[in-house]
């Protein structure tokens, strides 16, 4: 039984689909936000760790929010794979002295995420606040890769933002 449940079943919209979409996204991030570290880290049983973690939310995500892009919500769960691939990218390098064994797997699993992500929530955004000017002021956090240092940064919220999720 997995630590993660998000609540929303595949093909569910609505306020509840976006909450669960968005807290299943924040772990996510929260997740990539921690890998360079503990790569850094290097301590094998907190990579380990660290492993089983990406395992465990692509798999929630799959279960949660459906395994396939064709599914009303399957942005979700792809996200959740996605992360997955860049973590075992960014694993991959640094087993190599930081040298990647496909050039551009890395920056290409986190576009795909980036990607992901952001269909995620316009699919699971109710459709009244998808039409909504403005919003509730809530925005998620963002990361993006930093070109020089290779690793996760956080991006800046936009100026319409009042709360960060």
């Amino acid at each position: 039984m997995s630590a993660f449940v998000f609540a929303a079943a595949p093909g569910q919209k609505g306020s509840e689909a976006f909450e669960s979409a968005s807290r299943y996204l924040s772990e996510l991030d929260k997740a990539m936000a921690n890998a360079v570290a503990v790569l850094q880290g290097g301590d094998l049983a907190v990579v380990n760790a660290q492993s089983k973690r990406f395992t465990a939310l692509a798999t929630e995500g799959k279960n949660q929010f459906g395994g396939s892009v064709f599914e009303p919500l399957g942005s979700c769960g792809a996200a959740g794979v996605f992360a997955q691939s860049w973590w075992t990218s960014q694993l991959a390098a640094a087993t190599k002295g930081g040298k990647e064994s496909s050039p551009g797997a890395i920056k290409g699993a986190l576009e795909s995420y980036q990607s992901s992500r952001a269909q995620c929530l316009t699919d699971a955004q109710p459709a009244s606040a998808q039409d909504a000017k403005g919003g509730d002021g809530n925005c998620l956090t963002t990361y993006a890769l930093d070109p020089k240092t290779q690793e996760l940064v956080e991006v800046p919220l936009p100026k319409d933002c009042k709360t960060k999720i």
